[in-house]
């Protein structure tokens, strides 16, 4: 899913840089690329990770097997964390930096001034992958009844409410999606 809307934003990125009204402007569209692709893939991949596996034998299964081969509870846990951190950063991080490698080398602007906030896209995406999967994994593991509803709940109601009453003293930041939306600012020098 990630890489579908990172390769529309190539095709965006190679139209600015080789179409016929090229400009050769990338950093815009790497930086909201990165942006689109953790607000759509990654909303699709936290409410994935955060279901509670529908084979619930399958789930026992492996969980006595970690612990038949010395495993502690712990262990397990850093370790279902890791995967969820990974496979977000499989549909979030990895087709962000790819879309940030495509309009690096597209881009007529070769410095290094110009080439830091396509950069900052990519760790961007780094950033927000490891948010939706470590939030995900929370939701999972301690709201095992609806860990779904309480990922909405989580990343919804700070947002409306810190934007309803509290805007203008940084309600903003009070959310998960207001501190992704600070790091995109930080990261891409407000670009997107």
């Amino acid at each position: 899913m990630g890489y579908g809307v990172a390769g529309w934003f190539a095709v965006s990125a190679w139209l600015a840089a080789k179409g016929p009204d090229a400009d050769g402007v990338t950093t815009g569209i790497a930086a909201t690329g990165a942006a689109v692709i953790a607000g759509y893939a990654g909303s699709v991949v936290a409410l994935s990770l955060a279901g509670v596996p529908k084979a619930k034998n399958l789930e026992s299964g492996a969980q006595a097997l970690a612990s038949a081969r010395g495993f502690s509870a712990r262990a397990r846990t850093r370790g279902e964390l890791l995967a969820s951190m990974r496979l977000a950063a499989e549909v979030v991080a990895i087709p962000a930096a790819v879309l940030a490698l495509v309009c690096a080398l597209l881009s007529y602007e070769k410095d290094a001034a110009a080439l830091v906030p396509i950069a900052g896209a990519a760790v961007f995406g780094l950033v927000a992958a490891l948010v939706i999967g470590g939030v995900a994994f929370a939701c999972r593991r301690w709201a095992a009844a609806r860990p779904r509803m309480t990922l909405l709940a989580a990343v919804v109601l700070p947002w409306v409410v810190g934007n309803a009453l509290f805007l203008d003293r940084g309600g903003e930041y009070a959310s998960i999606p207001g501190l992704l939306a600070w790091s995109f600012r930080l990261l891409t020098g407000g670009l997107g």
